[in-house]
């Protein structure tokens, strides 16, 4: 009986890549998705949100800045159109409901 190849040099892989795959199975990162041993769910653990770095920050800012046109510190709607998701959550996102976004409303709705 004639045997290909791969059947040859198989066994040859698997024995080198069994060290490789148990000691990245005994260090799989804590954000993958574990099944839930009762109900068979995927359950996804908490990750905390990423935090904000020097570029994120400067990058909101300049953004802000070019849309508040009149440099009054705060977007009013017609400002606010230029992002269009704060565009179509607006009302939502004006905490204060004083037809107008600050700094701050701003940066939370882009997180």
């Amino acid at each position: 009986m004639k045997r290909s190849a791969f059947a040859l040099v198989a066994p040859t892989i698997l024995l080198a890549a069994g060290p490789v795959l148990a000691q990245s199975a005994s260090q799989l990162p804590v954000d993958e998705p574990a099944l839930a041993p009762s109900s068979g769910a995927i359950i996804t653990p908490r990750t905390p949100p990423p935090e904000a770095t020097r570029g994120t920050v400067k990058l909101m800012d300049e953004a802000f800045a070019r849309a508040d046109r009149n440099k009054d510190g705060v977007l009013s709607r017609a400002e606010a159109q230029v992002f269009t998701e704060v565009r179509l959550n607006f009302e939502e996102i004006d905490a204060n409901k004083d037809g107008a976004l600050s700094r701050a409303e701003f940066e939370k709705s882009v997180r």
